[in-house]
């Protein structure tokens, strides 16, 4: 993912003006996602049969944002990102479980191209996951 995420002023709060943008760390598209675009896959039935038991943060963080009331989550956005690379790591034990995680993250990008939803960032299109995968199949990942 991205390692600027890692910086001190990530783990505080937001201050008026705001000075970092909490991040939804999308493991079904292997991606981190501004809040307008949670709420676009939330307005899509996205999260709708999903528990959340493996990531407690997801939970709370969607109920901030459905609530609506502008609650900083910046916090949670951290926990909830370090949950899912724990949880990532801890089921992707080979080549094959990797490869198979990304063939289904690939899968529900094209499930967002067929639902022409549109990210606010523009390079947030699912490239990599097909990079990654082109990389595990041609053994580069090895």
């Amino acid at each position: 993912m991205n390692i600027r995420r890692f910086s001190p002023a990530s783990w505080d709060e937001e201050e008026s003006g705001g000075r970092q943008v909490p991040y939804w760390s999308e493991q079904g598209l292997v991606a981190l996602l501004r809040e307008q675009d949670v709420k676009r896959l939330d307005r899509e039935k996205w999260f709708k049969d999903l528990a959340f038991a493996g990531n407690p943060a997801s939970k709370r963080i969607l109920g901030i944002i459905r609530s609506g009331t502008g609650t900083s989550w910046q916090k949670l956005s951290w926990l909830q990102f370090l949950r899912w690379v724990s949880n990532r790591d801890q089921l992707i034990v080979d080549r094959e479980a990797a490869e198979k995680y990304l063939e289904r993250c690939d899968d529900r990008w094209g499930y967002v191209q067929d639902l022409k939803i549109l990210f606010a960032d523009r390079f947030n299109d699912g490239a990599w996951v097909r990079t990654w995968l082109i990389a595990i199949r041609e053994g580069y990942a090895r």
